[in-house]
């Protein structure tokens, strides 16, 4: 691989530039979660915990007798476990799983078609998103039923593909899915979050949105500060990008750019925001096809 997969970019959110530096480069990572100073992530078949060296720090093996495709890898807000998601071809069999980090076992909690990405509420629930009624181009997000019964809570039903979720410390909620190749990136109340447990569900008319995106937005975090940190993978081969809303409602471009991948092959997938990416704060970011993950900081 020649170079990091992004390069920062100065951004009015800080003082000083962002730099990025490539702590990861052997592996495709789909999910990652940061663990303490480790990243746990699915690794050729099997889920690792790699310390900062690259060494590895546990094995968690694979669940049995399951070959599918990783999509994302959530760490619970007690640190206790990991919650993993697998699609499969034509999302016949898609699982979400937890996994003790003490024990190391693995516990099938339920199925969603598309599963995609997994955020958790400031009340610790998970939710969820993934394809509705299993069709691509309808999307959504569900409150996860942890019984295994698959009860899942329709909370929002949108148009588009599915992209990554977050919920910031209030409960609010931040999706965007993609349609004919664009996105908006749009927040959706607490209170209405909360509303729409139940038979009833959210639609984007219902949210607001903050800004757009270059292509395809495929995840979002909200850093401990509260600024909305974004991944995009530009349609017709432009370059890629790691974005942080502006402030600024609107359905048009609102962010600022704090770095762009640097090769026409990189394919940008989950992220990770801690702290405050406007102070000291930093921002994990996975590449599929160039292999690694870049962290953004100071």
């Amino acid at each position: 691989m020649n170079g990091l997969l992004l390069a920062a970019v100065a951004s009015t959110i800080a003082a000083a530039p962002f730099h990025a530096r490539q702590v990861e480069t052997a592996t495709a990572y789909a999910g990652f979660a940061r663990h303490g100073d480790g990243i746990v992530g699915w690794e050729n078949g099997k889920m690792l915990e790699r310390a900062p060296d690259g060494s590895v720090r546990a094995d968690f093996g694979a669940p049995a007798g399951y070959a599918a495709f990783n999509s994302f890898v959530a760490l619970d807000p007690a640190q206790a476990a990991v919650w993993v998601g697998f699609t499969t071809q034509h999302n016949a069999d898609d699982r979400l799983y937890k996994v003790d980090l003490r024990s190391k076992t693995w516990t099938q909690v339920g199925k969603l078609a598309g599963a995609f990405d997994l955020a958790f509420g400031p009340d610790g629930r998970a939710y969820v998103s993934g394809l509705l009624d299993g069709q691509w181009g309808r999307s959504g997000i569900w409150l996860v039923d942890g019984s295994g019964r698959n009860q899942h809570d329709l909370i929002l039903a949108a148009p588009g593909l599915t992209s990554g979720l977050a919920l910031d410390a209030s409960g609010n909620l931040y999706y965007a899915a993609t349609t004919d190749g664009d996105a908006t990136l749009e927040r959706y109340d607490a209170a209405a979050v909360r509303a729409a447990e139940g038979p009833s569900n959210l639609t984007p008319a219902q949210g607001v949105a903050l800004t757009t995106g270059p292509g395809g937005v495929w995840d979002v975090d909200v850093d401990a500060a509260g600024h909305v940190v974004f991944d995009a993978n530009a349609a017709e081969g432009s370059d890629g990008l790691v974005g942080v809303w502006n402030g600024t409602p609107g359905a048009a471009p609102h962010y600022r750019v704090i770095a762009t991948t640097k090769s026409e092959d990189a394919f940008l997938t989950m992220l990770e925001a801690r702290g405050d990416v406007g102070a000291a704060g930093d921002v994990l970011v996975g590449d599929f096809t160039e292999f690694g993950l870049s962290l953004l900081g100071r």
